[in-house]
């Protein structure tokens, strides 16, 4: 959602990389419809939700897939040590440590995996990742009054992701000295790693 007021739209086309205007940019207002069957109060408050879990989706989303790629990673990192002669098992011990961390991440995202539904699951702490989607699923393109539940909801993510992404920062930051390591070492060739002559 966006604020209502004026916007100014435009249009261009790119050809041979050059950015030929096709129109003057035009000026519109944009209004509410007015046709929500439970409208929010605070229009500007809702659309401010909106904008901090779009945000903060972004960063989830993120921080899932610098994982599942960091894991990928300490998987060539272990075959590459195994065909290094001055490689130490202290190396190896890292990286098994990295490995538990990079589980115990997408753990705290994602939770265990279900056979066939969540509901089977025992009752545990909330992964940060459906406590997500359950959020924005229950208010996918609402106009209507921000809940308590949205809210804790937020709050709580606020609260428990950010120590999440912190441990994550932490283990790519390992993973590069690692790789540092490994080039000074003559090691073969890991992703992410620009190797040197």
């Amino acid at each position: 959602l966006a604020m209502p007021g004026t916007y100014t739209v435009g249009m261009d086309i790119v050809e041979d990389g050059d950015v030929i205007a096709l129109t003057e940019p035009i000026a519109f207002d944009a209004k509410l419809l007015q046709h929500a069957s439970l409208p929010a109060k605070d229009f500007a408050a809702l659309v401010a939700f909106q904008k901090e879990v779009s945000e903060l989706s972004r960063v989830m989303a993120g921080t899932q897939r610098l994982a599942q790629e960091q894991s990928g990673k300490l998987g060539a990192i272990k075959k590459a040590l195994i065909q290094t002669p001055g490689a130490d098992v202290q190396m190896g011990t890292r990286v098994k440590e990295l490995e538990a961390q990079l589980k115990d991440i997408q753990y705290a995202l994602n939770g265990p995996q279900a056979r066939a539904s969540w509901e089977e699951l025992p009752p545990m702490q909330m992964p940060l990742n459906r406590r997500l989607s359950t959020m924005t699923y229950t208010h996918w393109s609402s106009t209507a009054e921000l809940t308590k539940t949205e809210t804790d909801q937020l709050e709580i993510l606020k609260e428990e992701f950010p120590p999440v992404l912190a441990q994550l920062q932490k283990v790519v930051e390992e993973i590069r000295e690692l790789d540092a390591e490994l080039e000074d070492l003559k090691a073969p060739w890991t992703p992410g790693r620009v190797p040197v002559l």
